[in-house]
């Protein structure tokens, strides 16, 4: 069972965020980690609604696994492929490729006929022999049950159920999701009505839920464990991000921000004004800033009181927000390997 975490009711972020958005024969030799985990989802103990953070620990198991038989560019090419037309796009749901490097790429088709995944990537690059994995992505639904089997209290609109907060850090938007409980239209809906169990969460995001009452939920999750690196993009502005771990804790020296070069890592600085911050969120509902400073003698991770953090841990599940201080531009943060 996952680790219970608490809630925030005050982080100042979170309130300027909430107004923002008012087989093949391969498959046979691969192996996963299943793993089980529940998050308590905190309810409110008075009029003032309550706001939950987690980090999704688990990926889908892997629907084909295979190794490409020619190069390519934005595709992959399979002789060897068992596939069925669009077997993973379209009415089939939203699927992704996985590389051994971390890289990541929907899938847009999928071609029986010439044994081609089309990707949505057109970077990625793959040679004859590389490997790759498929997976369906985890939705909204997934997550917190088609019939909301999370339990979070329903309602006819989102201002009276409790509300999934889903952050896009590309245009710094905050997504309302609920669950409908009118008749002829029960099930999970955007704040605009348009119907949202499909909404694909990414791997790597984090999520919140906002809590309007105090019966709560526990979100149950089983699936694969992520082994491997992943690859998650770090956008300009405040990114909502968990470690995808299931079973370690990570210090934050051990997370891959730093790299040493503000283009591809966070960007160091001599205090937290001017470095890219992180925001650690703890489950007592506190959190804590730090920064990476470059300043000669102490270089490391630090919190605002100037005190070394670099052995401050983050636990499965939990999450925190990076913020990348423009004008700064997108970066790929390598998730270390569960």
């Amino acid at each position: 069972m996952g680790k219970v975490y608490a809630t925030l009711t005050n982080l100042a972020l979170v309130a300027l965020l909430t107004t923002a958005a008012s087989r093949a024969a391969a498959v046979e030799t691969t192996s996963e980690n299943f793993v089980v985990s529940a998050t308590a989802i905190q309810g409110t103990s008075g009029t003032t609604p309550r706001m939950n953070f987690f980090g999704v620990s688990t990926v889908n198991c892997i629907s084909y696994a295979g190794k490409a038989t020619a190069a390519g560019t934005g595709s992959i090419a399979d002789a060897n492929a068992t596939w069925k037309q669009d077997q993973f796009n379209g009415t089939n749901g939203y699927y992704y490729v996985e590389l051994d490097s971390g890289v990541t790429a929907d899938v847009v088709r999928t071609d029986a006929a010439t044994k081609t995944l089309s990707l949505n990537n057109q970077s990625v690059s793959l040679t004859a022999g590389n490997a790759y994995r498929v997976r369906k992505h985890l939705t909204i639904a997934d997550i917190f049950g088609k019939n909301n089997e999370a339990g979070l209290q329903a309602g006819p609109n989102s201002s009276q159920a409790d509300n999934v907060l889903l952050q896009v850090p590309q245009t710094q938007q905050v997504l309302t999701f609920f669950y409908s409980n009118v008749p002829g239209f029960t099930g999970w809906y955007s704040d605009t009505y348009v119907a949202a169990g499909g909404v694909v969460v990414y791997p790597g995001i984090g999520l919140m839920v906002r809590s309007k009452s105090g019966r709560g939920g526990i979100v149950y999750l089983a699936g694969a464990a992520k082994e491997g690196p992943t690859l998650a993009p770090v956008y300009p502005g405040y990114n909502l991000l968990g470690t995808l771990k299931s079973q370690r804790s990570l210090k934050l020296s051990e997370l891959n921000l730093y790299t040493g070069d503000p283009t591809t890592g966070v960007a160091a600085g001599p205090n937290s004004a001017t470095g890219d911050i992180l925001i650690l969120l703890h489950p007592d509902g506190t959190s804590a800033t730090y920064f990476y400073s470059n300043v000669t003698g102490f270089t490391g991770w630090y919190d605002t009181t100037y005190t070394a953090s670099a052995n401050v841990l983050v636990a499965p599940s939990s999450v925190f927000f990076l913020q990348r201080k423009a004008p700064r531009l997108a970066f790929y943060w390598t998730i270390p390997a569960e």
